[in-house]
């Protein structure tokens, strides 16, 4: 007779986390919460919501630390007792899961287990592996039942770290290589039939939905893909775990991983990347051909799993060490000492060897001297990266000085009525008319850009050889450095005097390899301005063969009546241009629209070596539909200007010190190390900037965002200040 342990229900939806009083109003009423500390901020709200709703008590939930040992389990089986806890509950990864099951089953309660990652088939079955306090494998504890219900909700395991998804799907290959040995030498047997068929299963909607799911959650959809992903994790892999058979295991790579955390520090690794090495030690264990074990590799591959013992910090010492204990731990593991020692060196150099065939670490071409050593341009961290490589679930961004109020509902129909699948008009007329007529110039004084940032690329093609100098305040948008830079140029960055653009000092800046002066009027990053009197008189110094470009980007937030009007001093002075973009108050910084307002000969040039149609059609008819929406424009600056306010009498409040700013962000100084502050306002899912980036290390510089999003953060500086 096979005894095969099951949960009694398994539940894997979308939106599951905020339907949970529901599925677990049968269980309990008063249970024992025990939470991994990431794994509660990601689902704590909406959790004890549900339950709260469902008549569910929340007030006995504890942060889970540590590895699942007998102290945790007596801790919590204690707890449980003590609380009169009638159920007990399990949220993050196999560490708490594991823990949560043997403490209720010391207890002798029921347990309900809530996976917040896809790492780990722990959740279902009615297994524990058992550490010590530090952390070292002691043994299998088998409990007496499986958990009475497993809740997954796509939406919190696909918006987890991919790594930890990466692990649970080599984890769960891993059951289809440990399974075959002893499949293929008892076929006949049922249990490792059902086990086998379970496995290869598992192993084929990995293939086919991995990745499906991950491009889906980066848009937001939480589907098919992503459960068949979660079912084959937790649900297949766990019934193929609990499903044993009369025969033995032939099985190495699981306890590889298991003996391997005796040796403390090479615990650098998750679960299923130690078992990823160890599948492929098993593999010559097994005899099997190089090219069968490269494949095996470049399948781990796909999936960051390629590791070398070096990964590990495995020295020769160690590698002795494991393989005398692997026997000793897993009497089932029939290898000899030497034979295990000369399985992990070949492991590591067939890895080696797929590593140095598959990705070239090398260029093999030179490329241009002068980006050899060029650091790349910090942007703003993007949503979808924090929430991928943080945990996050939801995130108020306000490091990229973006509108947060959206964009003009004119927006989707004007791209609805006007764009094709044909190429755009590469000369972009329709714009270029609408915003020359604003502007009272020629439709040859303007050209369009993928952005203020390639127009500001386009100029230091355009003028910048090798040697070249270009000037600019600093701190400032720091891609005019590296525009400068990519051309073989020399950066002299002018530090600001009063966080204001000093004018007189980039004037005495200019030598005679000066080609382009920038100047960021509203400044970024510290908000101010210089006026139109202020630059009539740089502009009355600068040598005419040298290009001064104003960066208005935030011409449009600017309160203060003697900002410089720009088109009168372009026609005066042939090398003054002026760029402009549909980013920031008309909110269109996704669909990546600029413009130049100079010259003809200056729009001629850049429009010769532009790409063709490098702004798209949706970006033209956002862009049309945008300008001339006035209302939603008023909105924009009406909610910046009522929103400063609100920062400027917060700062006071706290004692920061602040520059008044013409633009739709604000830089001030906290009066201490900002980067710490920043992860704080992280972890509470709030993005800012810090200002140790522009050499301000103690300031921050944030962007107004909605009148809800100010007051998060607004609420934030209480509990941190």
């Amino acid at each position: 007779m096979h005894i095969i342990k099951t949960p009694y229900k398994y539940i894997n939806e979308a939106g599951a986390i905020k339907k949970a009083g529901e599925y677990l109003a049968e269980t309990g009423r008063k249970p024992l919460i025990i939470a991994g500390e990431k794994a509660g901020k990601a689902v704590e709200k909406e959790l004890k919501k549900s339950l709260s709703d469902a008549g569910i008590s929340t007030e006995n939930y504890f942060t889970f630390k540590g590895y699942p040992s007998q102290n945790q389990f007596d801790y919590y089986a204690n707890l449980a007792k003590e609380k009169n806890a009638d159920f007990i509950i399990g949220i993050g990864g196999g560490r708490v899961i594991d823990t949560s099951k043997a403490a209720a089953d010391i207890a002798g309660l029921s347990v309900v287990t809530v996976p917040t990652v896809c790492a780990t088939c722990a959740s279902w079955a009615a297994l524990t592996i058992q550490y010590d306090d530090n952390g070292a494998y002691v043994k299998h504890r088998w409990n007496k039942k499986s958990p009475v219900i497993v809740l997954a909700d796509p939406e919190v395991i696909f918006t987890a770290p991919q790594r930890y998804l990466f692990s649970g799907v080599v984890d769960t290959f891993a059951k289809f290589f440990e399974v075959r040995p002893t499949f293929d030498r008892h076929a006949g047997d049922t249990p490792t039939s059902i086990s086998m068929f379970e496995a290869k299963l598992a192993y084929k909607n990995l293939e086919a939905d991995t990745f499906k799911a991950l491009e889906e959650a980066e848009k937001g959809v939480f589907g098919q893909a992503a459960e068949n992903v979660i079912d084959a994790v937790i649900y297949l892999a766990g019934f193929t775990g609990s499903v044993k058979s009369r025969y033995g295991h032939y099985s190495f790579a699981h306890p590889f991983y298991h003996t391997s955390t005796q040796v403390l520090k090479s615990n650098v690794k998750l679960h299923g990347e130690k078992v990823a090495f160890g599948i492929v030690v098993q593999l010559i264990l097994e005899g099997k051909s190089e090219s069968e074990v490269l494949d095996a590799i470049k399948l781990f591959s796909k999936y960051s799993a390629d590791f070398v013992l070096s990964d590990f910090n495995l020295e020769d010492e160690d590698l002795r060490f494991l393989s005398t204990q692997i026997g000793t731990l897993f009497p089932y593991a029939v290898w000899k000492p030497e034979e295990i020692y000369a399985a992990f060196l070949r492991a590591d150099e067939l890895t080696k060897k797929f590593r140095q065939s598959e990705v070239r670490t090398e260029l093999t071409v030179e490329p241009r001297a002068v980006l050899k050593n060029l650091p790349p341009y910090r942007s703003a961290r993007s949503l979808q990266t924090l929430q991928r490589v943080k945990g996050l679930t939801s995130v108020i961004k306000l490091a990229a000085n973006e509108n947060t109020l959206g964009f003009s509902e004119n927006v989707w129909d004007s791209i609805r009525k006007n764009v094709t699948s044909q190429y755009p008009d590469g000369s972009a007329f329709a714009l270029r008319s609408k915003i020359a007529s604003r502007f009272g110039v020629e439709l040859e004084n303007v050209v369009i850009g993928n952005g203020s940032f390639e127009l500001i690329y386009l100029t230091a093609i355009a003028f910048v050889n090798e040697g070249d100098e270009t000037i600019s305040a600093v701190p400032t948008f720091g891609w005019y450095k590296t525009a400068t830079e990519i051309m073989g140029g020399k950066f002299i960055g002018v530090p600001v005097k009063d966080f204001k653009t000093d004018l007189d000092a980039i004037a005495e800046a200019v030598t005679e390899r000066t080609k382009i002066i920038w100047l960021c009027n509203p400044n970024n990053p510290t908000g101010s301005i210089f006026t139109q009197k202020e630059l009539e008189a740089f502009l009355a110094k600068i040598p005419e063969n040298i290009l001064v470009v104003l960066d208005e980007a935030y011409a449009d937030f600017v309160t203060e009546s003697d900002f410089p009007d720009s088109v009168p001093l372009i026609k005066k002075h042939g090398n003054l241009v002026s760029f402009r973009t549909f980013s920031k108050l008309e909110g269109l910084a996704n669909f990546r629209v600029g413009y130049a307002i100079a010259n003809r000969d200056f729009t001629a040039l850049l429009t010769r070596i532009k790409i063709p149609s490098n702004v798209s059609g949706a970006g033209q008819a956002a862009a049309l539909a945008a300008i001339d929406d006035e209302e939603f424009k008023k909105k924009t600056r009406s909610n910046a200007d009522s929103q400063k306010e609100l920062y400027y009498e917060a700062f006071r409040k706290h004692g920061f010190k602040y520059v008044k700013s013409n633009s739709n962000f604000i830089f001030f100084d906290i009066g201490q190390e900002a980067a710490p502050v920043v992860e704080k306002f992280l972890d509470s899912g709030i993005l800012v900037r810090d200002g140790g980036e522009y050499g301000f290390p103690t300031m921050l510089r944030i962007s107004i965002g909605s009148p809800e999003e100010n007051k998060k953060v607004l609420d934030l500086f209480e509990k941190i200040f």
